[in-house]
């Protein structure tokens, strides 16, 4: 289960989408909680009710406030340099 744990964190790094695994009774659940908790770009969390609950792994947030800023300067500097050829036309 622990090699599974980091081959899923590998994925969920690889394509920053989170992936749900299969339904896992406490203990295995806990093993996979156990196996990622000191990775620092993954988090992981149970969802759904018993015998259904299962185990998320996903992209912490830090990494994803990372790409963020990114988009919002285009759309800045677009509207920006948008406002500014408007006023040099006039």
């Amino acid at each position: 289960l622990e090699t599974l744990a980091k081959n899923i964190a590998y994925k969920v790094k690889r394509t920053r989408r989170p992936v749900s695994l299969e339904p896992m009774n406490p203990y295995e659940r806990r093993i996979i909680h156990s196996a990622l908790q000191n990775d620092k770009y993954v988090f992981t969390k149970s969802e759904g009710e018993e015998p259904f609950r299962h185990v998320v792994i996903a992209l912490k947030k830090e990494e994803r406030r990372e790409r963020r800023p990114r988009y919002e300067r285009r759309e800045r500097t677009a509207g920006s340099e948008n406002s500014y050829r408007s006023s040099s036309q006039e």
